[in-house]
């Protein structure tokens, strides 16, 4: 037993993914924006046509949800929300024939950048 156990260590070893990981992974970021916001920006990257993904964001006693769309900024406006941490969700959609990537979040008020994520 222990001869197999050599011979199924090294392919495991050898079958170990290192690439980074793909933009239809799941994310939680939490974040401080102490003043609040009243918009988020999403910015995603080229993509295929109908690729998105979901954006949640969550704290202070509120939860808004949002998909952007891949190829550029996607802007959801909001009554202002109260400050803090918050937690950032990114998502595939599931509604979407293929995801999009990610490359920037902004939680905004007054129209300033308050947070930004870059996952």
């Amino acid at each position: 037993m222990s001869a197999l156990s050599l011979f199924v260590l090294p392919w495991i070893a050898l079958a170990t993914p290192t690439a980074a990981p793909t933009c239809d992974q799941a994310a939680h970021v939490t974040v401080q924006a102490p003043g609040g916001y009243d918009a988020v920006r999403v910015v995603t990257a080229p993509g295929a046509p109908g690729a998105e993904v979901v954006v949640a964001v969550a704290g202070g006693g509120r939860w808004a949800s949002f998909a952007a769309r891949a190829g550029g900024p996607s802007t959801l406006r909001t009554t202002p929300a109260p400050g803090g941490e918050l937690v950032i969700a990114i998502e595939p959609s599931l509604e979407a024939s293929a995801t999009a990537c990610v490359e920037r979040i902004e939680l905004i008020l007054g129209g300033e950048v308050v947070a930004r994520v870059a996952p």
